[in-house]
Order: C-alpha cells, then structure tokens, then sequence
C-alpha cells in the first residue's frame, strides 16, 4: 500500500502553476503582442472582484456615472488587466475608462477580446454578476434596515390629531 502524503503549499502551487500555465500569443499588425490566459486562475478572479468592488465603492461616492454599459467596460477592463500581459498601470474608475477607450481608439479591444476562450469569460463574468448580486441584496437588507429604524423613530407620540383638529383617542 502505497503511503499518503500530507498535502503542502508547495505542491499546491506547484501544481497551480502547471494549470493555469497556458497561454496564447495574440499578435498584432504592428508588430506588438501579449500574452492571453487560457484558463482563467480562480485568484486573479477574485483580485479582480476586489478591485471591481473598490472601483465601484469609489464611483459611488464621487457620484460618477454607473449605468450598464459603464460597469460592463469597467469589467471587461479589469479582464484584460488581469488576464494578459498588457502593460497597463491603470487604476480606479477613470484609469479604465481610458483603458477602454485608447484599446478602442487603436482597434484592439475586440481583437484581444475575441482570443479569450468564450467559457472561460462566460465562467468569470458569472462570479462577478453573483458577486454584485449579492452586493446589492446587502445594500438593500442595510436600506431597509435604516428605513425601518426611520419610520419607528417618527411615529407622533400621543393621540393623533384629525384633519379638523379633533383628537383621536
């Protein structure tokens, strides 16, 4: 019987690196190139969520604009920032707005997002919409919450008075 091994850090990451090694060469026109994961590491994701969220909080308190279409290049943005090797020291809600908008400009956002393995997206952008799923279902438990506390702290005290001044009893 063969002897099992107690299981170590070392052989995870050993082991995590020989997955999530595999890449594809995206060249481009000009010569240039970068590297896309083809399978998408489950800690780069959730790297992504944090800085997703913190994006966000920040839009949030600077009153930025947060509909669909924004959020969805704010995300799409963060993908390319974590899953190839472009060289992109870009942070916070406006850094990747640029991002998306000088990628567009040089006609490479749709050809960097078309090498992606479609379910390899389709696996992330699932974890990022439950993960906003369950953001909001806690803003909204925390809004009723204050709003519950708001109307029991505003009830009249003593009887209530009738539109013609008469009091309830």
């Amino acid at each position: 019987m063969a002897q099992i091994r107690n299981l170590s850090l070392a052989q995870v990451k050993k082991e995590a690196a020989e997955k999530y090694k595999n890449t594809t060469v995206l060249t481009f026109e000009n010569g240039t190139k970068i590297d896309v994961d083809l399978v998408l590491r489950p800690s780069k994701i959730t790297k992504l969520k944090t800085e997703l969220i913190d994006v966000l909080s920040d839009a949030m308190e600077q009153k930025k604009k947060l509909d669909a279409p924004t959020l969805f290049a704010i995300q799409t943005m963060l993908v390319v920032k974590y899953f190839t090797s472009i060289k992109a020291d870009v942070k916070g809600y406006d850094g990747l707005l640029d991002m998306l908008y000088t990628l567009n400009d040089g006609n490479y956002t749709n050809k960097i997002l078309e090498s992606f393995d479609p379910a390899q997206l389709g696996i992330v952008y699932k974890d990022i919409d439950e993960t906003l799923k369950l953001i909001n279902h806690a803003i909204e438990e925390k809004l009723n919450e204050i709003n519950n506390t708001e109307a029991s702290s505003s009830k009249p005290e003593g009887p209530a008075v009738t539109k013609r001044g008469k009091k309830n009893a």
